[in-house]
């Protein structure tokens, strides 16, 4: 089964094997509202209204609009999210990381981490304590 994978332009979307959606934005572009549209229009393609978790992974250059952040903390961002894990290796884009994470507070559970597969084995836990209290 070949899984679908979608370019935003400054973005790829898809699902992983473990069924979080991977979001992966391009190298040295600044993200603005217009392209947290665009990214959360392709992850809702592929997830429809059922209860999903993300890895979003930061690049080592690039930068987002302080509207875009606070966009990606909207309800409507987060509506059905299970959790998110933030992947970063970059310092610019940890500090970034934190401050959405600890300032600006996303509705759904997220954090941030140095490798995808981290990420993967926290949301794959938070998924199953979803599950055991009837939130999926």
């Amino acid at each position: 089964m070949k899984r679908e994978q979608i370019d935003t332009g400054k973005a790829f979307v898809c699902l992983t094997k473990e069924g979080h959606v991977l979001i992966q934005i391009h190298e040295d572009q600044e993200i603005d509202i217009n392209d947290i549209k665009a990214i959360n229009a392709a992850k809702f393609d592929l997830v429809k209204e059922e209860p999903y978790t993300v890895i979003f992974v930061t690049p080592v250059i690039g930068d987002i609009t302080h509207q875009a952040r606070l966009y990606s903390a909207s309800k409507e961002v987060n509506k059905n999210a299970i959790a998110k894990a933030i992947v970063s290796n970059s310092l610019a884009g940890r500090i970034i990381s934190s401050f959405f994470i600890n300032i600006i507070r996303p509705p759904a559970p997220t954090k941030l981490f140095s490798c995808k597969h981290q990420a993967s084995e926290w949301l794959n836990n938070m998924c199953t304590r979803a599950l055991k209290n009837d939130l999926v």
